[in-house]
């Protein structure tokens, strides 16, 4: 693990810059911490009971959206919170992808409250050439993945569950989730990324106090390294903010190629405070970024249609998703909090997602 200070000053305004600089810690675990402390299904009859409770979760939760796996399927690893004594970070996943970094972030502001940062990437872990198969019959519903599919194939998907703590006492922990769905049109270079990410708020038990997300972001790339498998990015969904993000509505993605459409269609919750993100001409990436106000619970999604660079490779996409809270007396409007610190700090630190 390595950790590094910043100080940071608001430049919003005359009174913000009257402030101290705001003490910003930032710790980073690699892919190599990370599995040094996981442990398969296998083992899990001697983890804790909290540990097997966060793994059932993660399960049922697969199996709402069509996936049914086994528990021997699953990897948990548990790292120490860089700085609350005795308080953890746990990560829940099935395989198919590996996380390749965690990076948690901590800002004080003083009376005003503790800012917390946490990202995690991952990525999958298997390389080589595709064989095509039969259409895949899973059908999800509302959020999570695909509704329908016309002359498609699921190639790989899968979820990463994270629970850390709350920077107060007497609270539930806050939770990550994070999925991706690659999907694929046999014998041509047609691929769907879809993307879709959860974060809820641990419940504030301390009296006086409350907790608000304030930002909640998923990005997509080609792997570092892997980016010439990926010569096009076409289109993507969402183009932009709609209505709330409690509505959920279908929508659809997907190409003609050899005169043969390929499409899926994919339940999108529709925001009026997100920005979308596509790069098709550089580094071909995806991403939705939600920044407001939220106590209880935020639901993003984002979709890409690309093409791969011949018939035969299997693009690797990395993500990478981010959540900050913001913990503060529970009195005025709002938390005061003094930019993103630490959102600015992740994208200068993240080892190439």
């Amino acid at each position: 693990m390595t950790t590094l200070s910043v100080g940071f000053v608001d430049g919003r305004s005359a009174a913000a810059a009257e402030k101290e600089a705001v003490a910003v810690e930032v710790a980073r675990f690699d892919r190599a911490e990370i599995m040094s402390s996981a442990i398969r299904g296998s083992q899990l009859k001697n983890a804790s009971p909290s540990t097997r409770s966060r793994v059932k979760s993660h399960l049922e939760a697969a199996a709402r959206q069509g996936r049914l796996l086994a528990e021997s399927e699953v990897q948990v690893a548990t790292l120490p919170d860089p700085f609350m004594k005795d308080k953890t970070i746990d990560l829940v996943w099935t395989g198919q992808a590996v996380p390749q970094e965690t990076l948690v972030a901590q800002a004080d502001h003083g009376d005003d409250g503790v800012q917390l940062g946490l990202g995690i990437a991952m990525a999958e872990e298997k390389s080589g050439t595709r064989d095509d198969v039969a259409p895949s019959p899973k059908s999800g519903s509302g959020y999570g993945g695909f509704s329908d599919v016309q002359n498609m194939y699921t190639y790989s998907n899968d979820c990463l569950t994270v629970w850390f703590d709350p920077r107060y006492v007497g609270g539930q922990q806050h939770q990550l989730v994070s999925c991706y769905e690659k999907m694929a049109q046999s014998g041509t270079r047609h691929w769907i990324y879809n993307r879709w990410g959860m974060f809820t708020v641990g419940q504030n038990g301390f009296p006086g106090f409350r907790t608000e997300v304030v930002d909640f972001t998923l990005r997509s790339r080609p792997w570092s390294g892997q980016e010439s498998k990926v010569t096009r990015l076409n289109k993507w969904v969402p183009e932009g903010p709609t209505t709330n993000c409690s509505t959920t509505s279908p929508v659809q993605i997907g190409g003609v190629y050899g005169g043969v459409t390929g499409m899926i269609s994919i339940p999108i919750n529709q925001c009026t405070n997100i920005r979308v993100f596509a790069n098709s001409p550089t580094n071909k990436a995806i991403g939705v970024d939600w920044d407001g106000v939220n106590r209880s619970q935020v639901r993003l999604d984002i979709a890409g249609d690309f093409d791969a660079s011949d018939t035969r490779v299997v693009p690797t996409w990395a993500d990478y998703s981010w959540a900050e809270v913001h913990t503060c007396p529970n009195i005025g409007v709002a938390c005061s909090v003094h930019g993103q610190y630490t959102q600015e700090l992740w994208s200068q630190i993240d080892s190439g997602w």
